[in-house]
């Protein structure tokens, strides 16, 4: 996010698209069901706007020949392409979703959405592996559970600065 003040704007903009989107689901009918449908798509776009890299998996730092890796903490969706990599939301977005609709608090809501709308860059066969043993759309036991039982290990920003200290000083 460029600044706490575009970070607030942005979550209230989530937060009262949430709550449209209740109002709305009560006034559609079972005959709307496809509108209610679009509506559901929608809401997970504007969700998906609220994402921070915190993390990326130690495979993908790994594998990346860029010389100045912490910049994979400023790539978007956008570069998966480039990085060779998938954008991973920790929590699925489904997930996110169902739980901001229970909140009625703003404030409540902004905890939430900075706890949970979490990005970590991991490798395409990371996915792939999530996917396989039915992480992609539930994290029943959170998704660290769900990161370990699949082998993924991880690094903070924190981290991958203090590997690439180490790495420019000569000790890998």
């Amino acid at each position: 996010m460029k600044s706490d003040k575009a970070e607030k704007a942005l979550i209230k903009f989530i937060f009262s698209s949430i709550e449209s989107y209740k109002i709305l689901l009560n006034d559609i009918n079972e005959e709307n069901h496809a509108y209610a449908k679009k509506i559901s798509n929608a809401l997970n776009h504007v969700i998906r706007q609220y994402d921070k890299v915190q993390y990326i998996s130690k495979e993908l730092w790994k594998s990346t020949p860029w010389k100045n890796k912490i910049e994979l903490f400023n790539k978007r969706w956008e570069d998966r392409k480039k990085i060779k990599g998938h954008y991973e939301h920790t929590t699925p977005v489904k997930i996110i979703k169902e739980n901001l609709i229970k909140i009625n608090d703003l404030k409540e809501a902004e905890t939430y959405l900075k706890k949970h709308a979490i990005i970590c860059w991991i490798t395409n066969k990371e996915n792939e592996k999530l996917n396989r043993l039915g992480y992609k759309s539930k994290r029943p036991n959170g998704w660290k559970k769900a990161y370990e039982k699949c082998k993924i290990k991880t690094l903070s920003k924190k981290e991958v600065e203090h590997l690439e200290k180490k790495d420019t000083n000569g000790y890998i």
